[in-house]
């Protein structure tokens, strides 16, 4: 069953909350420039409403005329094919298992300007896909092709490894937390990429009921 929160910018553009995600979205242009085209959401807990920002952020995206794909990252919770009531397919986890172009398991949506690569079928290759240079080669390659790359990531990328990996592919995060909650646990996220030197181009709180 669809989950319409994941896509209220498609389904209702003109609604309230679609206005924010628009909203969010010129300032992630502004302030991303021309030189920040894969951006890697992540929170620090589970539940914080990461797809769901992140997934209406790229139909955003699409609509003010950007070519996007929205690459689902999370093996654990992959969700993106549910958003769009499709079954799920071969991903980024089945690409870099078999050493295939990324842009062969990228996917049209019915959001023109809206590209989705899947997690995937071989999902127990775990945060390896994020360790290998092969996650780096495919991002790079999907740089060449669109003008953003939204990156909805797991919780498996929050530890030290995946992040010292994560740094050379990605070129800006987007912290997602969720209104209800303190922000301790964010704020130790926070410092953990200012200490790997990672760029946070912005934190959003989640607005969306759940």
């Amino acid at each position: 069953m669809v989950d319409n929160r994941k896509r209220i910018v498609m389904d209702q553009p003109d609604s309230e909350v679609s206005q924010k995600y628009f909203n969010i979205a010129e300032r992630i242009k502004y302030y991303s420039g021309n030189n920040k085209k894969a951006l890697l959401f992540l929170s620090e807990q589970e539940k914080e409403g990461k797809t769901t920002i992140a997934s209406n952020i790229a139909i955003a995206l699409a609509k003010k005329g950007g070519n996007i794909v929205y690459l689902d990252a999370d093996l654990e919770s992959p969700s993106i094919h549910d958003t769009f009531n499709v079954t799920l397919r071969n991903g980024i986890s089945d690409a870099i298992a078999t050493d295939k172009s990324i842009l062969s398991v990228t996917y049209d949506t019915p959001q023109y300007g809206l590209s989705t690569i899947h997690a995937g079928l071989k999902r127990s290759i775990g945060n390896e896909l994020f360790l290998s240079d092969k996650f780096k080669y495919a991002v790079d390659t999907l740089k060449n092709k669109y003008d953003y790359i939204i990156i909805d990531a797991g919780m498996g990328m929050n530890d030290s490894a995946c992040l010292d990996a994560i740094k050379e592919a990605v070129d800006a995060v987007v912290v997602v937390q969720s209104e209800e909650r303190y922000t301790l646990e964010t704020d130790n996220l926070m410092e953990r990429l200012k200490q790997k030197d990672i760029e946070v181009l912005g934190v959003i709180n989640n607005f969306v009921e759940r």
